[in-house]
């Protein structure tokens, strides 16, 4: 994914900026070719920078999902993330999730020092969920791998046994549905 390697790219653009400035302190046609180059770089590098700072150039779209749970979560007790990771995409838009209590986080991010924080017991987690009535869940586009973890089994199996889907809203990236026990959508 190009924006996990962008930071890559300045160092890049520090080596070339030293072989241009060496170039350029070598005065006449050395330098004229430095400065067409760095032109030359300049032009065929600005397509490729304009289009990374576009949504278009990302995988999810988080301001689109913060919108979905939003709306999704107006009148849902809480919020699961599956896979666990995905609870990355509320820290866009901490608002979004007001009011929502995440029924799987043990410990959030800041407290455990992680970045999705940590999760409870697969048999809290199904108590927490057993006790809402509607639920918010983010999840990754279908027919990506799940992780195997206790956990999201947990969160699988309750869902299925104890509630139904009410609906899902597709955004780039992520899948929000809700979910409430019978007769509750």
């Amino acid at each position: 994914m190009d924006r996990y390697v962008l930071y890559g790219q300045a160092g890049t653009a520090l080596l070339v900026g030293a072989a241009l400035d060496r170039l350029a302190r070598a005065g006449g046609r050395a330098r004229a070719g430095a400065v067409l180059a760095a032109g030359a770089a300049v032009l065929a590098l600005l397509p490729v920078t304009l289009y990374l700072r576009t949504p278009q150039s990302r995988i999810d779209d988080v301001t689109a999902v913060a919108a979905a749970v939003r709306t999704a979560g107006e009148r849902a007790d809480g919020i699961l993330y599956m896979p666990s990771r995905r609870r990355v995409w509320s820290a866009v838009d901490p608002g979004a999730v007001h009011g929502l209590r995440d029924l799987a986080l043990d410990r959030a991010p800041a407290d455990s020092r992680t970045l999705y924080g940590t999760e409870a017991r697969p048999d809290v987690i199904r108590a927490r969920v057993l006790a809402a009535r509607r639920v918010v869940v983010l999840r990754d586009p279908a027919g990506q791998p799940l992780d195997d973890t206790g956990q999201e089994r947990m969160k699988l199996r309750v869902l299925a046994e104890r509630f139904e889907e009410c609906g899902t809203r597709t955004v780039r990236g992520a899948r929000v549905s809700v979910y409430a026990r019978p007769g509750w959508c």
